[in-house]
């Protein structure tokens, strides 16, 4: 790996923390949840513009980060769940949090929280397997794990 590559993703990484600059600043969760969307979009398009835009080297160079552009993207979330959750009692929800999963109005596809679950459920795979030690345990599997979610 190129020396200038290495630092490129240690950046990325850093860059991942700064998420939880919204337990300093409550009025940015609703934009941490926007970016990890546009994030989200960002990564799933490289690869198909990589391949339309074969000759573009901007594409080769972004496909090398994209498991780094998936921890941004999962702290980004990560932060605005916890700073959600730990809110919601400021909102006069008193209820526990359990009742409130059971409530069969929260889970209708208008509700943000059911996309939200939705979206978690389908990338934890993604985040969970995204290191070289899962891609030597799970050999050819991964590529269809990584394809899959």
């Amino acid at each position: 790996m190129k020396k200038s590559n290495r630092y490129i993703k240690i950046l990325l990484i850093i860059f991942s923390f700064w998420a939880f600059y919204v337990f300093f600043n409550p009025e940015i969760y609703k934009q941490m949840w926007t970016l990890s969307w546009f994030l989200l979009i960002f990564i799933m398009l490289i690869r198909p513009l990589k391949d339309i835009f074969s000759k573009c080297k901007l594409f080769w160079f972004l496909l090398k980060f994209r498991r780094e552009f998936w921890i941004i993207v999962w702290t980004y979330w990560l932060a605005h769940v916890v700073w959600y959750f730990l809110n919601l009692r400021q909102w006069g929800i008193t209820d526990s949090y359990l009742t409130m999963f059971l409530d069969k109005n929260i889970w209708t596809f208008w509700w943000f929280l059911f996309w939200g679950m939705l979206w978690a459920i389908v990338c934890f795979p993604l985040l969970i397997t995204s290191n070289n030690y899962s891609v030597k345990i799970l050999w050819k599997y991964w590529k269809n794990l990584q394809r899959l979610s």
